[in-house]
């Protein structure tokens, strides 16, 4: 199929297929703004991109949303040592799979 790199097939969650494959993570880019959002798992990082594909990438807001589902400002973990890792685990993942150019789920086929 032609269908595009980052496209996710839901079609058997709209079936009766038993078991859909669940999304590992989720990302959304663009905008005016040129915000990159990236979840994984409970964890939603938010990343300001530039305007050209060599621009820097830089981490804006880091949300846990089991804590915070509201986003509020006061919940913002950017700045807390004790996520500086999953920051930068999250900012490199995000990175790979822009590179890789591989599709946001997982190939249920293996192929």
């Amino acid at each position: 199929s032609h269908q595009a790199m980052d496209s996710y097939d839901f079609q058997a969650t709209i079936t009766v297929a038993a078991n859909p494959a669940p999304r590992e993570y989720l990302m959304i880019q663009g905008g005016t703004d040129n915000k990159v959002i990236y979840r994984d798992g409970k964890y939603k990082l938010i990343m300001q991109a530039g305007r050209k594909e060599t621009d820097e990438i830089k981490p804006v807001s880091l949300f846990d949303l089991d804590q915070n589902v509201e986003e509020k400002p006061s919940g913002d973990l950017i700045n807390q040592p004790a996520y500086r890792e999953r920051v930068s685990s999250m900012m490199a993942r995000y990175k790979a799979i822009r590179r890789g150019k591989l599709r946001t789920s997982r190939d249920i086929n293996g192929g």
